[in-house]
């Protein structure tokens, strides 16, 4: 509700709708910056994953226009490893490890090429709408769960700012 009584005061309110997951207590594999929560819910079944649509309905229904909103978009991934996780949605026993890593990095890495979409770890949580790399391995270490925006989720974000009439979007 403060957004929304600061609102007038702003030309545009971003919204951190990246850096949406992590090897929490409670948690699974999630996406850094997915747009919609595709139906997914935390192990506990109470709260819907994060997501930039869960976000900006919080802020709509605070009170915030939708002009004023902005959402982001990062160049840079999460790559999660050691617990036998390869794609969204996963649990755990012991917590995988998970570190952020530059696009660039992420790319020279793992062979990723824009508008190239034949790498065969390559995947697209049509959902969820994010992009994602799914490594298999033998258990636990060769696993690996990458998640990134690339320009096929800049696109969908792009589109999303426009259907939702939101301000723009912040990189």
């Amino acid at each position: 509700r403060v957004f929304a009584r600061l609102a007038g005061d702003f030309d545009q309110i971003n919204i951190m709708t990246y850096a949406l997951a992590g090897p929490y207590p409670g948690w699974i594999t999630w996406h850094n910056g997915a747009v919609y929560d595709a139906g997914r819910r935390f192990p506990n079944g109470q709260n819907p994953l994060p997501s930039t649509d869960g976000l900006v309905d919080s802020f709509v229904a605070a009170g915030v226009p939708r002009q004023k909103l902005g959402i982001g978009l990062s160049f840079y991934g999460y790559v999660w490893s050691g617990a036998d996780v390869s794609r969204p949605g996963q649990t755990w026993d012991n917590p995988p490890a998970m570190k952020s890593i530059p696009y660039y990095v992420l790319a020279d890495a793992y062979g990723i090429r824009e508008y190239d979409y034949s790498h065969p770890a390559y995947r697209w949580d049509d959902e969820a709408q994010a992009a994602y790399l799914s490594v298999a391995g033998p258990h636990p270490i060769g696993a690996e769960f990458i998640s990134f925006d690339n320009e096929v989720s800049a696109r969908k974000k792009a589109l999303y700012i426009k259907e939702k009439g939101l301000g723009g979007m912040m990189i």
